[in-house]
């Protein structure tokens, strides 16, 4: 019974979508290529480059969190409610970093590309940004649980 169901979903999608199968076969020509260009023996030339560029990644990772940690200590202690100087000061930085955490990584790389270029600095502030916005939260929250 499921694969009768499963079976007139997939003829009643084809239909909406206006499948042409007869298109799709005579086209199958460029798919067979393109897998063939796929097994062919890769060029190891790039295996440096590439190894070269996952090192950069992880570092901007390592740094990015080091520097959100740093920036998150104090942020944290402002965000607690027990630890907070003021009130407007414990909302402030509240919602600073509910603001950093809202926006995904990918908004703030974006930001900072159009601030400092390209290369990998915007998007280390991007993580910083992200990064101290949780870890502040985190933090804060970890703080008002201490009585």
């Amino acid at each position: 019974m499921g694969f009768i169901l499963l079976l007139g979903a997939l003829v009643s999608t084809a239909v909406l979508v206006e499948l042409d199968v007869l298109r799709l076969l005579q086209s199958s020509g460029n798919l067979w290529q393109f897998l063939g260009q796929l097994l062919t023996v890769p060029d190891w030339a790039y295996i440096p480059k590439l190894l070269l560029k996952m090192l950069e990644t992880i570092e901007m990772g390592i740094v990015s969190t080091a520097i959100a940690l740093l920036l998150s200590l104090p942020l944290g202690v402002l965000a607690a409610r027990n630890t907070s100087p003021h009130p407007v000061l414990y909302h402030c930085i509240r919602n600073l970093l509910n603001l950093m955490r809202a926006l995904p990584e990918l908004v703030w790389a974006l930001v900072f590309v159009s601030a400092v270029g390209l290369g990998p600095l915007p998007g280390v502030m991007a993580l910083i940004f992200v990064t101290t916005g949780f870890l502040g939260k985190f933090l804060a929250e970890s703080i008002e649980v201490v009585d």
